[in-house]
């Protein structure tokens, strides 16, 4: 049965859903994953819109074209609130202490390369070698919409996620997507992005999150299905409870808030 339970805010989307399956953010402002990183500017998408996710090759991607990246303002205002004058100020701090005194990367492609060798190192995680035990080999990122009915632009959905963590839900029917935590990236499209040489907003990929796990959400008194015991046995879900749903006066309320890497 499920051993914790997580906060169930109001986002423009809803209330998290009993029986339903969700790919979950949930950074810890004490650790060294950035909440939200965007392309700067977007990049144009004008593909046909599609449900559920999509596996992409990003770091394939990224390395090939090289597309400016920056951190919310947000992010940045979130590290001064802990004393940090940047975001880049925080990460310096943490980076030092993760890494045993590595040099610091300077852009967040070359920082997740970096935290991608140093959680690979199977002397340092005591992790098998062989090849089936390897999950980096098998895993993709993915690829997904944010639907301009809940959110009307990206920006939108950025700062909920920042303020709630971030959560997108996927079909309970079948297997969910390997996800390495704070690994594997999801990244964003919106039918409404201000692109360059567009005069009017168009479709485009935005930004991306690292996924930290995927979740079965139960309501109280829920019982776990035999399919996702199954699932969890193999580490690709976890079931949790979702607390009582949150109405927008109780945003003060304090959100579960997991240490990841």
């Amino acid at each position: 049965m499920p051993t914790r339970a997580i906060s169930n805010p109001l986002r423009g989307c809803g209330h998290l859903k009993p029986g339903a399956m969700y790919l979950r953010s949930a950074t810890s402002r004490d650790g060294i994953l950035p909440p939200f990183v965007e392309f700067d500017p977007p990049i144009h998408y004008p593909e046909q819109h599609f449900r559920g996710f999509m596996r992409v090759n990003g770091l394939a991607w990224e390395q090939a074209t090289q597309w400016t990246t920056r951190y919310p303002v947000a992010v940045d205002e979130q590290a001064k609130l802990d004393g940090y004058d940047s975001y880049d100020a925080l990460y310096a701090e943490r980076w030092e202490r993760y890494s045993g005194g590595q040099e610091l990367p300077s852009t967040e492609l070359q920082r997740h390369i970096a935290r991608l060798r140093i959680e690979g190192n199977t002397s340092r995680t005591g992790a098998k070698t062989d090849l089936g035990h390897m999950p980096e080999i098998w895993a993709q990122d993915l690829l997904m919409w944010v639907g301009e009915s809940y959110y009307p632009s990206p920006g939108s959905f950025i700062s909920e996620g920042i303020e709630w963590g971030f959560n997108k839900r996927i079909s309970s029917k079948g297997t969910p997507p390997e996800v390495l935590p704070g690994r594997t990236k999801l990244y964003l499209a919106h039918p409404k992005c201000r692109v360059p040489g567009k005069t009017d907003p168009v479709p485009a990929l935005f930004g991306y999150f690292y996924l930290t796990e995927v979740i079965y959400a139960m309501a109280p008194g829920d019982t776990i299905p035999k399919f996702i015991e199954t699932l969890e046995a193999s580490d690709r879900i976890e079931a949790v409870f979702i607390g009582p749903a949150m109405v927008p006066e109780d945003e003060g309320a304090e959100v579960e808030d997991l240490s990841m890497l």
